[in-house]
């Protein structure tokens, strides 16, 4: 990756400071010293970058420079390149497609679990990440306070430093995991999925549960059946962390076989797996019954210097067992006595030595020689010498630009070759080759284009032709190639082939629509991938000759048949289809039937139709609920007059004009009250009886007359009536704020009420026009308001009241003096017009309030006249 890249850089930059001097001086004055022993040449990084092909170049700073800033901008999976070995002819004709063709993965075994909010496969290299982000801050802030001290130079004579140093120091002491240092999580290195026979039978060992802590052992059925359990353990939690690989053991006890191996963090527990016998005092019919097995811990291994990172078991001798630690030591234990007969550590050149990454994987080669990969370097190692290195081979990455780190090992069917995997390729090697460079042992050297560097690897024979399959964390990450004529003289003309997922498939059958959407399948295809494992297949149904079997972080085992592949299928291939979507649907139907629903997190669940009756409509609601009690009628005087105006206009709006197409008669037109002119057949015959109101509405309905509506209160309006038919906890809150705890059972006013009351008082034969019109002649014959008189005497003899000097009838006119009248206050008596009905209205001007407005008018205040500062004189 770009940003590993980068970071790949500094971190040895960071690494180089932290060695001292001195540590330096006391390593190379060493006698015996691990960087002399068996080094192929003290100027052997230099003869690599002479002797490479790719490199002629080098001095040109600007190709250096093109080619750096190419592997930092550029993701490194993405650069493609044919196959290239020492066999492979450029002129052979590519091959797209391998001779085989690979199913879509079935489940054959579904663990019983959710899941997880973070995978277990990436939290080591969580936690790093941000173990590094934090230490690379407080670097930078030491920098600068750095800059910043005062005599610097004197302070450090007395050993004092700065506080960011200090708490640098702390972040690498209190360090969780030291000796892990990487962006993926190697330990699952090899797998915790193994197959082992037994009786003519095969038995799968898988892990599953929480943190990956239970050990099944199943029976492996060919057809690509589900699986059942044979036995199931878990192991303690004194174990140091979940299973990471395990590994099948030759018997090293006499009467004793089946042994497997299994590795923790810190433990390495050796097991054995025996067969229930059935007891003597059961019946015939018990011979049916299935077989039962359990497992035997024979010894545990514990490191408490540092972390196993592999194993392996001697081949010559089969009590022997390798194992290599982070600290770069290799241990060899007699597993029958649990003693340790050898250790050493694995001599690396000086250059090497400071290498940030601690991965290891260990390979037997015969019973003294083990095959040894680091991240930089591949070795031999020979247990019998101490501090010696045999036939090293360097990867690319030394004597050139190219990012390339191993990350896997494996043995070829062909004894003489081995297969090495790196992030960005699969080298197969042959191992009768001195050279020191990977591109002088390479046989054959895919490019397999995997965003993840592989972490497991297997291998199957047909026909001459040996398969290849990488797989890594990531689930789609799965490659596979090609090698023919593998026992012979190998070559490979096929690109390495990238065979379906279940993410690709699930994608394509939820375009379909056939998939479940309660089985969780979109985040149960995305769990990361813990081993993977060949079983070869005879005499099977659907002509496989093998079947690849893969494990995942939560349990879940799938399988991928291998089948001859078509004359038809060489040149265009269908990757998915409907095909693929009955292996999603079966694939859903067997997680609901093993797994468990997961628990809601809350304190009470009800149906949904609960929901769906609290959001129903007014309407509807009250027609499917009524109170139980009965409601009596009551005659309430609520003062309507006759001209109310919601039933004039519900009225209106009810009576409208019928059309030419549809004419059916309302309300009134079957009413006795609306005047008819009748027909002399009409005459003739009596009227019909007015039908009862039952019928009357259900005749109403079925001429699709509409019903009078409620008095409309708006939307979001409600009465306390109709709000206590509501039993919900929103009701119930809004009637407690307004104190309503014991609702008014009595009818809401609606205008159905108002034309009974109508109808009772006798006014049914009047029209609404004719009742307008009366109510209108009533209101002009009634007297207007007359005005109270005041105290004042009146003129004897008339009507008239005393003004001014007028105090009798034959006053005559005297001059008015110039007094200013009393001006009195008429507001209480001029709130209404004197005017009677049919009389003009005059406008009447307000004198008392210009009088009022004239007396508030003030002259404004005068101006101050501005002064003018001159400065100086």
């Amino acid at each position: 990756m770009p940003r590993r890249y980068t970071k790949k850089l500094k971190l040895e930059q960071l690494n180089s400071t932290i060695h001292s001097k001195a540590e330096e001086d006391h390593v190379g004055s060493s006698s015996g010293s691990e960087f002399e022993a068996e080094e192929p040449d003290p100027e052997d990084a230099s003869q690599l970058k002479e002797d490479d092909d790719g490199e002629e170049n080098g001095d040109d700073n600007g190709m250096e420079n093109l080619l750096r800033n190419v592997l930092e901008l550029t993701p490194h999976f993405s650069h493609f390149s044919d196959n290239r070995g020492m066999n492979v002819k450029l002129d052979d004709p590519i091959q797209l497609f391998p001779r085989c063709s690979v199913t879509m993965p079935v489940p054959v075994y579904i663990a019983n679990s959710h899941t997880p909010i973070v995978e277990p496969c990436v939290l080591r290299n969580q936690a790093y990440e941000e173990w590094l982000r934090q230490l690379q801050m407080t670097l930078a802030q030491h920098k600068a306070q750095e800059k910043k001290m005062k005599d610097r130079e004197l302070k450090h004579e007395q050993k004092i430093y700065g506080t960011h140093l200090f708490d640098m120091a702390e972040q690498i002491a209190t360090q969780e995991n030291s000796y892990f240092r990487d962006s993926y999580d190697y330990y699952y290195t090899g797998g915790n999925v193994q197959l082992m026979p037994f009786e003519g039978k095969t038995l799968a060992m898988h892990v599953s549960g929480h943190k990956l802590r239970e050990i099944h052992v199943s029976e492996v059925i060919p057809n690509a059946e589900c699986w059942k359990p044979k036995h199931s353990e878990r192991i303690g939690a004194e174990m140091s962390s979940e299973i990471f690989e395990i590994i099948n053991l030759e018997s090293y006890l006499v009467n004793h076989g089946h042994f497997f191996l299994t590795r923790y963090l810190k433990e390495i527990s050796i097991y054995e797996i025996k067969k229930n016998e059935p007891d003597e005092d059961d019946d015939d019919d018990d011979d049916n019954e299935e077989d039962t097995y359990t497992l035997k811990c024979h010894s545990n291994l514990t490191n408490q210097h540092g972390n196993f990172i592999s194993a392996a078991q001697s081949l010559g001798q089969a009590k022997h067992l390798a194992l290599a630690s982070q600290d770069r030591s290799i241990q060899q234990m007699d597993m029958s006595t649990e003693q340790q007969v050898t250790k050493f550590d694995v001599c690396l050149l000086k250059s090497l030595k400071q290498s940030s990454s601690t991965w290891a994987q260990l390979l037997a080669m015969d019973a003294n020689c083990f095959y040894y990969a680091a991240q930089p370097v591949f070795l031999t190692v020979d247990m019998r010498c101490e501090n010696t290195n045999l036939n090293p081979c360097f990867a690319s990455s030394l004597y050139s630009q190219q990012c390339e780190t191993f990350s896997c090992l494996h043995r070829s069917v062909n004894p003489n070759l081995l297969y090495v995997a790196s992030n960005h390729k699969l080298h197969c090697l042959d191992m009768r080759q001195m050279g020191k460079k990977i591109s002088d042992r390479s046989i054959v050297t895919w490019t397999h284009q995997m965003n993840y560097p592989p972490t497991f690897m297997d291998t199957c024979v047909f026909e001459g032709d040996e398969y290849i399959v990488l797989g890594s964390a990531l689930p789609s990450d799965q490659r596979l190639c090609e090698l023919q004529n593998s026992l012979g003289t190998p070559t490979s003309t096929c690109l390495p082939y990238a065979p379906p997922s279940l993410d690709e498939a699930l994608t394509d059958a939820r375009l379909r629509g056939s998939i479940s959407v309660y089985a969780d399948l979109p985040e149960r295809v995305k769990c990361c991938h813990t081993g993977l494992k060949f079983q070869i297949l005879e005499n099977s149904s659907d002509k496989s000759f093998a079947q690849l079997l893969t494990s995942t972080s939560i349990g879940d085992v799938y399988c991928q048949r291998f089948t001859p592949r078509d004359d038809e299928e060489k040149k265009k291939e269908l990757r998915t289809g409907l095909h693929t979507a009955e292996a999603i649907s079966y694939f859903a139907n067997l997680v609901q039937k093993n797994v468990d629903q997961r628990p809601l997190k809350c304190t009470e669940v009800q149906h949904v139709s609960v929901l769906r009756d609290i959001l129903k409509s007014d309407e509807e609601r009250v027609a499917e609920d009524e109170k139980p009690f009965e409601v009596e009628d009551i005659v309430i005087d609520y003062g309507f007059d006759d001209s109310d105006k919601e039933s004039e206009n519900g009225n209106e709006a009810n009576v409208k004009s019928p059309t030419k197409e549809q004419q059916t008669p309302t309300k009134k037109q079957q009413s006795p009250a609306k005047e008819v002119q009748p027909t002399p057949k009409a005459a003739l015959s009596p009227p019909p009886p007015t039908p009862p109101e039952d019928e009357a509405e259900a005749e109403a309905e079925a001429l699709d007359i509409p019903k009078q509506k409620t008095v409309n209160r708006g939307p979001w309006q409600q009465s306390a009536f109709q709000l206590g038919r509501y039993t919900d906890m929103i009701t119930t809150r809004l009637l407690s704020v307004w104190d309503l705890e014991e609702y008014d059972q009595t009818r809401d006013v609606n205008i159905d009420m108002i034309d009974e009351k109508l109808k009772k008082e006798g006014n049914v034969t009047i029209k609404m026009e004719d009742r307008m019109a009366n109510w209108l002649k009533n209101l002009a014959n009634e007297p207007g308001p007359q005005r109270e008189p005041k105290d004042e005497p009146l003129v004897p003899g008339t009507n008239l009241l005393k003004h001014y000097e007028a105090k009798y009838a034959d006053y005559s006119e005297v001059p008015i003096p110039n007094i200013v009248p009393k001006i009195e206050n008429y507001s209480d008596e001029r709130r209404h017009s004197l005017l009677e009905v049919e009389q003009f209205t005059a406008i009447e001007y307000d004198f008392e309030a210009t009088a009022s407005t004239s007396q508030q008018i003030v002259a404004p205040k005068r101006a101050k006249p501005k002064v003018k500062h001159t400065k100086g004189f």
